[in-house]
């Protein structure tokens, strides 16, 4: 399983030249080198120990994630490989390397969960997550401004031909605009309002209610959920297509994304 080293790297010493941030003996530069050659060396419990340290103080690069991953990937902790192989790409969503580890960890997880209503807000959703929702935003805008100016070319052509020819760009632009703009939006609206969750303990017994004495069924380390409501330290989860719902303790699961509190 192999570990990525130098985007992270340059990553942290660009952000070392950018923000002006100086520290001692490049500390964390040096904590990253310590733990990819424990790592290296099949140290994994350590070289984990690590690389969470460093996600800990806040440093959530894509390189790190995946090799703080692949270290407990190692370990046979498949939840918590999920849950940062998982972060790694929302971060660099087309990472070959990332994926394919995901779908080694997977292999590995007791509850498997299929889909088979996926509408077309779903399936647009899906397509937009080999983008980041920076990279979303940014082609949208390009989108709007191509927009305005074949707008202002097609209400004022120097031909027919060109009003014909910009007639059809504006209605490619327009379609690939609105798709975008419905693909982010509902990624972005299911990221606040149903955000994915990971199962990281070996088994938790899914309750009717909050605090509840009455089991519905029982999720395996790896298990792959939705968030729809948290209360303190208790959360309620649904299966894909809401299939099953149901209560377990906060402390059992981890966000897909960071910004969420667990």
């Amino acid at each position: 399983m192999k570990l990525l080293k130098v985007g992270w790297l340059v990553g942290l010493l660009v952000g070392l030249l950018i923000g002006g941030v100086v520290w001692a003996d490049s500390a964390e530069l040096g904590t990253f080198e310590v733990a990819t050659q424990l790592y290296e060396n099949g140290n994994y419990g350590a070289a984990a120990a690590l690389f969470e340290q460093l996600v800990e103080q806040g440093y959530e690069d894509a390189d790190l994630l995946h090799n703080l991953a692949s270290a407990k990937h190692k370990q046979g902790n498949y939840g918590e490989a999920i849950l940062y192989y998982r972060r790694a790409l929302q971060i660099a969503p087309r990472n070959r390397d990332t994926r394919a580890n995901l779908e080694l960890a997977r292999e590995h997880v007791t509850d498997q969960f299929q889909r088979s209503d996926v509408g077309l807000f779903e399936t647009l959703t899906q397509l937009s997550n080999w983008l980041t929702l920076t990279e979303v935003t940014v082609i949208a805008l390009l989108l709007w401004f191509a927009l305005a100016i074949v707008w202002y070319r097609y209400r004022h052509p120097k031909s027919e031909r060109e009003h014909t020819a910009m007639q059809s760009a504006l209605i490619i632009l327009a379609i690939s605009f609105l798709l975008l703009v419905v693909a982010g939006g509902t990624r972005y609206r299911k990221n606040q309002v149903r955000p994915d969750a990971v199962v990281i303990v070996d088994e938790v017994a899914v309750l009717d209610t909050l605090g509840g004495k009455s089991e519905l069924f029982t999720l395996h380390d790896g298990a792959e959920v939705e968030i729809v409501e948290k209360k303190g330290n208790w959360v309620k989860l649904t299966l894909p297509g809401d299939a099953l719902q149901g209560w377990i303790s906060a402390e059992a699961i981890g966000f897909v994304n960071s910004t969420h509190t667990r």
